[in-house]
């Protein structure tokens, strides 16, 4: 790793991408999440932040008319299914069931990517909240999406803001979500469902 600061050689896009890959994986996995916005903290709910994170991102590099951006989207989709398949095979799950629960995984994926993509182009909370609910909190309908809604808008609007060029040479951080949830929460009206 220190190699990389030490070195005069420009990082390749893989690291770049990696540095951002992290970025992803560590929002997905921040604990305020599970505990502020009331996400499942299961398999399938850290599924659903890490696709919620990387539809986010992806959302946001499809703006640019930009090929770099675009290759870069798809870098990232490609890497989150990477993912999933290697910690389908750590649950143990062999080649024979591999390809139709990833081919399940791919719909949920980019369901969710059109669902929440199409409520944030719109401005819709609502309906935001309402994806939000039914994917990744498990359909509870008791559940208050609130939170996550709030959260998954105020994380599109910062990526929106943020520079082409901080997601491609990889620098860009998600703010913690306990953070982000504790500033708005005095402020920000609940959305009407």
């Amino acid at each position: 790793m220190f190699k990389r600061f030490f070195s005069r050689r420009p990082p390749t896009s893989e690291e770049l991408m990696q540095g951002l890959y992290g970025a992803i994986v560590a929002a997905g996995r921040d604990a305020g999440l599970y505990q502020s916005a009331h996400v499942p903290d299961t398999p399938l709910g850290r599924f659903e932040m890490l696709a919620l994170h990387v539809a986010l991102v992806v959302r946001r590099l499809r703006i640019e008319d930009d090929n770099a951006c675009q290759e870069l989207a798809q870098e990232l989709t490609d890497r989150l299914f990477t993912d999933i398949d290697h910690a389908q095979r750590e649950l143990g799950i062999g080649d024979l069931g591999m390809r139709h629960r990833m081919k399940a995984m791919g719909k949920m994926y980019y369901g969710r990517l059109d669902a929440y993509g199409a409520a944030l182009d719109k401005g819709d909370g609502s309906g935001l909240a309402s994806a939000l609910r039914r994917n990744a909190l498990a359909g509870a309908m008791d559940a208050d999406a609130q939170p996550l809604a709030i959260y998954a808008a105020t994380m599109a609007k910062t990526l929106d803001q943020s520079e082409a060029a901080t997601l491609l040479d990889g620098s860009f951080r998600f703010p913690s979500a306990a953070t982000v949830l504790a500033a708005i929460s005095d402020t920000t009206p609940r959305v009407e469902e």
